[in-house]
């Protein structure tokens, strides 16, 4: 076992640190072209720090690393729906990629066990679509995912096998200290630093984070009872109200929209076009669809899952949601599940996060356009240049480890996260305007 993790305090801050590393990484995505006519296909260069963990931590390790990145990422930007995709992809490559390379490492090279990753995550989420979207439609993408997952999962596997190799010549899993990083200057990549203020609640119509996740549930079900047309516009108008009263940003939504679209709906109409046009050409019964209400129903409900997930995230302090999620898992600490733990490392890697801001963006993106080169237009991956910026970066964030194991240690969850029932005239006029809403749609249904 690592040496970092021995400690408890000690191993909380590793996890910290990867799990921050883990996406930051991802942002450098968007400096690396991929000449691909599908949208959505990206290297996946965080789980760079999956496969290093699976190198030199313990299994419990990679696990976390895992979970917390698919939460903290799902939360910020994506949405909660979106975690069930991330995490069954997550969790199962990751399991894969631990038994090659625990077991069969004499037959698999890092190369082979990131692409093996790869085709597992990518076929895990196309399952979990499938099993969502009630259509098997969503298979017909799965050669286009396959592809894909043999590219990116070789191109990744390089730059880790890279990383692994020079994470590991300079023991940073085994030896307390690490030597300093050539080429970084004075001052590295970025400060980490817990300065940064706890969130405030957001800007516009404040409630109860408690009962604003009771009716964001109540809306969720709302659709799956509805059937008549003008039920679905006045539950549209409501939605679209509630936006405006949230004051939601819509850059927020435009770029979980993005996401949303790329996981669900894209393969999800690429098979139903392909199907269409066998059908087509063959006429046969067998590629035949009907029930097209069926599929904009089963959409709409997907959709306003995602958006409602969307409006809550963006418009609750993280405070108060992990607040709030504490006291709902108290039952688990009675059986010696340290979930306060966990939620401590996920709100130490927000605030974290928040702390570097622009500032993180400006240096690693030109760091990054440094290692790319001017040209643009082509396919090219400097993939030891991206690797050696991936390891200065992790080694430059472990100079931090006693700093934030110092600060693991001292801070209390309740300084962190908190949450407190309070009722307002707000809480009242949300509960009320909810009630309208279904009287409303009840009477439309009767009609």
């Amino acid at each position: 076992m690592s040496t970092l993790t021995s400690n408890p305090n000690k191993r909380f801050a590793v996890l910290i640190i990867l799990v921050t590393n883990a996406i930051i990484i991802s942002f450098l995505e968007s400096f690396i072209p991929i000449p691909t006519p599908v949208p959505g296909i990206k290297l996946g260069l965080g789980n760079i720090i999956t496969m290093i963990a699976i190198a030199f931590l313990p299994l419990r390790d990679v696990l976390a690393i895992v979970v917390i990145r698919c939460f903290v990422v799902a939360v910020l930007t994506r949405g909660i729906m979106m975690l069930a995709f991330s995490l069954s992809g997550g969790i199962l490559s990751a399991l894969v990629m631990w038994i090659l390379y625990k077991k069969l490492n004499d037959y698999f090279s890092i190369k082979g066990i990131s692409i093996a990753g790869a085709i597992i995550h990518n076929l895990t989420q196309l399952t979990v679509a499938s099993f969502i979207l009630g259509q098997m439609v969503v298979f017909y993408y799965l050669p286009v995912l396959m592809i894909s997952a043999v590219v990116t999962g070789f191109i990744t596997g390089t730059i880790g096998e890279l990383a692994i190799t020079e994470m590991d010549s300079r023991q940073v899993f085994t030896s307390p200290g690490i030597d300093p990083i050539e080429g970084t200057g004075e001052g590295g990549f970025v400060k980490y630093s817990f300065s940064a203020p706890l969130e405030e609640e957001p800007k516009g119509y404040s409630m109860d984070g408690g009962i604003k996740f009771i009716l964001a549930i109540a809306l969720m079900v709302i659709p799956f009872y509805i059937q008549g047309l003008w039920s679905i516009f006045l539950f549209v108008a409501y939605l679209l109200l509630i936006t405006f009263v949230l004051k939601v940003n819509f850059r927020t939504l435009l770029i979980s929209g993005i996401s949303f679209s790329i996981i669900v709906l894209l393969p999800y109409f690429f098979g139903l076009s392909l199907n269409a046009l066998l059908y087509y050409f063959t006429q046969n019964e067998i590629f035949a669809f009907h029930g097209y209400w069926a599929i904009f129903n089963r959409i709409l409900k997907l959709f306003v899952i995602w958006y409602l997930s969307i409006l809550y995230f963006h418009t609750t302090p993280m405070t108060s949601f992990l607040g709030l999620l504490d006291k709902t898992t108290a039952p688990l600490k009675k059986i010696g599940l340290s979930i306060e733990n966990y939620l401590k490392v996920i709100m130490c890697i927000v605030i974290l996060l928040k702390a570097m801001g622009n500032e993180l963006k400006e240096n690693l993106g030109q760091k990054m356009r440094g290692v790319m080169g001017e040209k643009k237009g082509r396919f090219s991956i400097n993939v030891k240049g991206i690797a050696q910026l991936i390891v200065n970066l992790i080694l430059d964030s472990f100079r931090n480890l006693d700093t934030i194991e110092e600060y693991v240690d001292r801070v209390k969850p309740e300084d962190l996260y908190y949450y407190k029932f309070k009722f307002t005239v707000k809480d009242g006029i949300a509960l009320l305007s909810f009630a309208f809403l279904i009287v409303g749609i009840w009477m439309l249904e009767i009609v």
